[in-house]
């Protein structure tokens, strides 16, 4: 497996002077969502990260699927997502099925290979000069908790906070050239 280290010297050489070239964003993502899905044994659907535009909503960045499709305020109070912006706390649920939240986008089906929903869910904020700018989420879905894999241990949040921490500035440069292209 791939160390933190390693991805962020491809990320480095993506981002040369945390700037990003066009040809460069998917590649970027592609390099980031691979490394959260191996690390923490997930499929493509079950990494989602956010950016989070004027202090006032998230959008999705990963799964691209679901980049237009809607936001999500950050006074949404049944939103983890939100929560995890405005708090900047890192949280695990290993019965995220039993907490109230926004269920708009679970129903939202991109591949064939439908799993159930969300069962398990890390979240953490991307935090770049003391300032929310994202967030990131690693579910396990699966129809019940006895079929959606294992539960998240306290190291794997530490572990989610610490790729938040280590590329918090190539996430900001490419927020930073996702909402250049959006305006």
């Amino acid at each position: 497996m791939k160390t933190i280290g390693q991805l962020n010297t491809e990320l480095s050489a993506l981002c040369p002077g945390d700037v990003i070239d066009n040809d460069k964003v998917e590649k970027t993502l592609q390099l980031m969502n691979s490394y959260l899905q191996e690390r923490f044994q997930v499929a493509y659907d079950e990494v989602a990260l956010f950016r989070q535009v004027d202090d006032d909503y998230l959008c999705f960045v990963i799964p691209r699927e679901l980049a237009n499709k809607g936001t999500i305020p950050l006074n949404a109070n049944q939103s983890i997502a939100a929560k995890t912006a405005t708090t900047m706390k890192a949280t695990c649920f290993n019965d995220f099925q039993a907490q109230r939240h926004i269920t708009f986008f679970e129903g939202i089906k991109f591949t064939t290979d439908i799993k159930g929903l969300i069962q398990r869910m890390l979240c953490a904020p991307i935090v770049w000069e003391k300032k929310s700018i994202g967030v990131i989420q690693i579910s396990r879905k699966g129809p019940d908790q006895a079929q959606c894999g294992p539960p998240f241990g306290q190291s794997d949040l530490e572990d989610l906070v610490h790729f938040c921490q280590a590329t918090a500035k190539y996430l900001h440069a490419l927020f930073r050239k996702i909402h250049e292209d959006d305006n």
